[in-house]
């Protein structure tokens, strides 16, 4: 199935109906034009209540594969702080770009009015461009490719309050033309019955939230579950080449290739002196947010915003694609401890188990094969440190255990990494896709807009003992959870993810 088969773009409407530019002590107008003779009038009128596709993208028919669209706005999401219009002329010379204050009309909704030449126009809208400070990228744009170079914090500002923060930025999905008629007055367009035109935005970030299922199943783990946290990761579009980081872009208009969206960005050149100087934590984005405390699913999701995400279908990897890293920390519900006394080494069971989160290791491998799978402090390896290492250095338990288990592998057994503090890993591409018969497809794209809703359904401890990744290979390989995906309109589609 096409890629553009698997979302709907949720869209606002802006509707442009004919208003006023306000001209200045010399009869300039607000873009520095001099209204002469034959300028009319046009209006803006937003309206958050239509939806469109993305452009030369479909929408999902129905439920199809399982995935549900609805409408949905929290807080400040889709607060409207300035309205930024672009006109250009039949020319392609930009003949209005300014922020239009909101008037009421006799329905007490806002207008946005202003005033141009007749004739055949191309309008486009940016909404909250001043509340995010981009008024130096968008003063002179033309409606044309403009790529911006922000984080996606720098293109949103949310707050739980629909009048406070800064709102998010907004941009028409595509231009649209329409003929301006001549002698239309400022009554007239701001009634609505002339000079109507309709521009459709989307939000230029997407939206990624996590939480954890009211009826996941914590039955027949090894290991008791205490909190469970989660981070974004390639949410600002970081560009590695050369042992250097710098913070790619993303379009202002969505881009729109051979019926695909693209982005700008991702240069990767992970050769063997580069590949060193991948930094693990620079992919990583914002503070990590609690799902999972002491046992109770936190009543609030994990929110995070990230910008758009495509690549070529081959060349999805973990070092470029929008993932969310879930941190699991517990307590093992049993443990072995090692004895080494006279060249023999012995295993019992731990009688007293700790209460608070310690650093252990898996048995990966023992002469009787029962024992694989079995935990071991770390606490309880550095115990026998002076039993086992002839003249060691180690001072500290994790040293003192290290060493240990390097002696241990002459008896043949063989250690996890480290699960430091009790902590597992979990790294979840945000839309990992699968065909019709379950096979990943090695394609995770992540598109503005849209609300990527991941709810864990299903978890397996303890989970990867090492939180970094592997710049050059996929990620889900390494999931060892089920989640279920939506994505909102903000589209929400849904998709179950088991994390393994």
């Amino acid at each position: 199935m096409k890629l553009n088969k698997y979302f709907m773009m949720g869209a606002m409407g802006l509707s442009l109906v004919a208003c006023s530019d306000n001209l200045d002590e010399n009869g300039q107008s607000a873009n520095g034009t001099n209204p002469n003779e034959g300028t009319t009038y046009a209006a803006l009128k937003i309206n958050f209540e239509s939806a469109s596709s993305r452009v030369g993208e479909l929408p999902v028919d129905g439920d199809e594969d399982g995935q549900t669209y609805v409408t949905d706005a929290e807080g400040n999401e889709a607060a409207v702080k300035d309205v930024r219009i672009v006109v250009v002329d039949e020319n392609n010379n930009v003949e209005y770009n300014q922020v239009v204050t909101a008037q009421k009309n006799d329905d007490n909704a806002d207008v946005y009015i202003f005033q141009i030449q007749p004739g055949e126009k191309t309008f486009y809208a940016v909404i909250n461009g001043n509340a995010l400070s981009l008024n130096d990228e968008l003063a002179d744009w033309d409606g044309g490719e403009l790529t911006l170079n922000k984080k996606a914090s720098d293109l949103c500002g949310y707050d739980e309050s629909a009048t406070a923060g800064n709102g998010f930025l907004m941009s028409s999905v595509a231009p649209v033309e329409a003929t301006i008629q001549d002698d239309i007055d400022e009554a007239t367009v701001k009634a609505g019955t002339a000079n109507n035109v309709t521009i459709t935005v989307d939000r230029v970030v997407a939206k990624v939230t996590m939480q954890m299922d009211d009826e996941i199943n914590m039955d027949n783990q090894t290991a008791t579950l205490k909190n469970l946290t989660c981070q974004i990761g390639n949410a600002d579009n970081l560009r590695f080449a050369e042992s250097a980081y710098t913070t790619a872009g993303t379009y202002l208009m969505a881009k729109d290739e051979s019926g695909h969206r693209t982005t700008p960005y991702y240069t990767y050149t992970l050769d063997a002196s580069s590949a060193t100087g991948f930094d693990q934590s620079q992919l990583l984005s914002g503070t990590a947010q609690p799902i999972y405390t002491d046992g109770t699913a936190s009543q609030t999701s994990a929110r995070f915003y990230c910008l758009e995400n495509t690549h070529a279908s081959d060349n999805y990897l973990q070092s470029n694609t929008t993932f969310v890293r879930v941190k699991a920390e517990m307590i093992p519900n049993s443990a072995l401890t090692f004895a080494y006394a006279e060249g023999a080494v012995s295993v019992s069971e731990k009688a007293d188990m700790p209460t608070e989160l310690e650093t252990f290791y898996v048995i990966t491998a023992a002469p009787d094969q029962s024992y694989n799978g079995s935990y071991v402090f770390e606490s309880d390896l550095a115990a026998i440190y002076d039993d086992v290492v002839v003249d060691g250095s180690a001072s500290d338990n994790a040293g003192k255990a290290t060493e240990v288990r390097k002696a241990l592998a002459d008896d043949g057994y063989a250690f996890s990494e480290a699960y430091t503090g009790g902590a597992g890993y979990y790294n979840i591409w945000v839309n990992d896709m699968k065909d019709a018969e379950g096979s990943y497809l090695n394609i995770a794209p992540v598109f503005r807009n849209d609300w990527y809703d991941l709810t864990i359904t299903g978890i397996k401890l303890p989970g990867d003992p090492n939180p970094d990744i592997d710049p050059e290979e996929p990620i889900h390989p390494n999931t060892n959870v089920a989640v279920t995906l939506s994505i909102r309109d903000w589209n929400k589609v849904t998709h179950n993810v088991d994390l393994q």
